[in-house]
């Protein structure tokens, strides 16, 4: 759970409302019941999925201590808490006890490819994966430098790895900044 602070100074982006309504139609059609959201925030994307889908359960790791105090304080008020389970950690050192329907990467620009390969196996089969902040429009507008070309290289050969991983098919869709959805591939029994 959070340690409660005194400083909220925190800065977190909840996902915008076109990426929010597609996936709570991805976890509606995956007839989602568990979720796992890497980089909670403040608590606003989990709080409203939780309100939107009455069965839905969440397990969301925020490794900054204002932040995960800021939507631990959000799921108090909103009555959330029997529905939610805020880890505050580092996800690169979160380790799933379950299976999720559903999983929501939303942290970490930088780090994408290593979350995908830590938490793809916790995915079930039969659910989703959907990663935030595809296009990353604030590296592609920011003046050029030396790191953020090297940022845009790693992000485009990560892109370019999500399009050829042969354990899922992916869509790329223009919402937000930019979202990716992977689909594992049911490897038919030999």
């Amino acid at each position: 759970m959070a340690t409660p602070t005194t400083d909220h100074s925190v800065y977190a982006t909840p996902l915008k409302a076109d990426v929010r309504a597609h996936l709570k139609t991805l976890c509606e059609t995956h007839s989602t019941q568990t979720l796992l959201e890497i980089g909670t925030g403040l608590g606003e994307s989990s709080a409203w999925l939780l309100r939107a889908l009455a069965s839905l359960n969440i397990d969301t790791v925020e490794k900054n201590g204002d932040a995960a105090d800021a939507a631990f304080q959000r799921f108090k008020a909103l009555h959330l808490l029997d529905r939610v389970n805020l880890y505050h950690e580092d996800a690169h050192h979160f380790y799933p006890v379950r299976v999720y329907d559903a999983i929501l990467i939303d942290a970490s620009k930088s780090q994408q490819k290593a979350l995908v390969e830590r938490f793809f196996k916790h995915l079930d089969i039969r659910g989703f994966m959907l990663i935030d902040n595809i296009a990353l429009s604030r590296i592609n507008d920011a003046p050029q430098t030396a790191s953020r070309e090297a940022l845009k290289t790693k992000h485009d050969t990560f892109l370019n790895w999500l399009k050829n991983d042969p354990r899922w098919t992916v869509e790329f869709c223009d919402l937000g900044d930019g979202i990716a959805v992977l689909t594992p591939i049911i490897k038919p029994k030999s």
